[in-house]
C-alpha cells in the first residue's frame, strides 16, 4: 500500500489504486490491458507519423470505457469534442459513460445526439432505446428499438430490452418471445471465445 500526503488536509491518505496511478502496482484486468495495448499503438503512431489517427483515439476511448475508466473516458471524449466537434461516435460513448454513472439526463441527451448524427446505425439506435427504457419512456423506446432491429436483427441486447418493456407492461407471453430470441443470440455468441454473453444468459434463464 502506498500513501500520498494530501496538502489540503495535512494528512497522509492511501494512494488511489487505478490504472492511471504510476506508483501503485495493481493486477490489471484484461480490459485494462487492452487500454495499454491501444496506447502502445498510439506511441508507435506518434513515433512514426508525429500524429494520432482519429480512429486510434476512438479505439482508446472505447477501451477506457470498457475498462471502467469512466473519468478518463469522459475527459478524453470531451477534449475530442472540443477539437473536432460532436460526432456520432463521441456522443455514443458519452451516453454510455453517463449511463453507467446513472446520469439519465446526460445519457439520454447524448444518445439522442448519436442517433441523430447517424440515424442508420443500429447500435446507436439501440442505445437510445436503452436510455429511453431507463427513464421508462416506453412509448418512444419501443419503436426506437424496433427500428434498430429492422436495420440489424442480430442485437441480442435489444431483444432483451424489448422483453423488459413488455414484462413491465404485463405482456408476459410477448416478453418471453423477445427473451427467447435474446437467449438464442447470446448462446450463439457464448459458444465462441466471448465470455461476456454468459452473464446475460444467467439473467434471462
Amino acid at each position: 500500500l502506498h500513501w500520498w500526503f494530501n496538502i489540503g488536509t495535512d494528512a497522509f491518505q492511501p494512494a488511489p489504486r487505478t490504472l492511471q496511478d504510476p506508483w501503485t502496482a495493481i493486477e490489471m484486468t484484461p480490459r485494462q490491458r487492452q487500454v495499454l495495448g491501444v496506447r502502445r499503438k498510439i506511441r508507435d503512431a506518434l513515433l512514426r507519423d508525429g500524429q494520432i489517427p482519429d480512429w486510434l483515439e476512438i479505439d482508446e476511448l472505447i477501451a477506457l470505457y470498457r475498462a471502467d475508466e469512466l473519468d478518463e473516458a469522459e475527459l478524453l471524449a470531451l477534449e475530442m469534442v472540443g477539437r473536432t466537434g460532436l460526432t456520432a461516435n463521441l456522443a455514443n460513448v458519452l451516453s454510455l459513460v453517463y449511463g453507467d454513472r446513472r446520469d439519465r439526463t446526460k445519457e439520454l441527451h447524448y444518445a439522442r445526439e448519436a442517433a441523430r448524427l447517424a440515424p442508420e446505425n443500429s447500435i446507436f439506435l439501440g442505445n437510445l432505446g436503452y436510455a429511453l427504457v431507463a427513464v421508462k419512456d416506453f412509448n418512444e423506446a419501443l419503436p426506437t428499438l424496433r427500428r434498430a432491429l429492422a436495420i440489424n436483427p442480430e442485437h441480442a441486447y435489444i431483444y432483451e430490452a424489448l422483453g423488459d418493456i413488455l414484462r413491465e407492461q404485463a405482456d408476459e407471453p410477448a416478453a418471453q418471445r423477445e427473451y427467447a430470441e435474446a437467449i438464442r443470440l447470446y448462446e450463439r455468441r457464448a459458444t465462441s471465445a466471448e465470455h461476456e454473453p454468459l452473464w446475460f444468459l444467467q439473467r434471462l434463464y
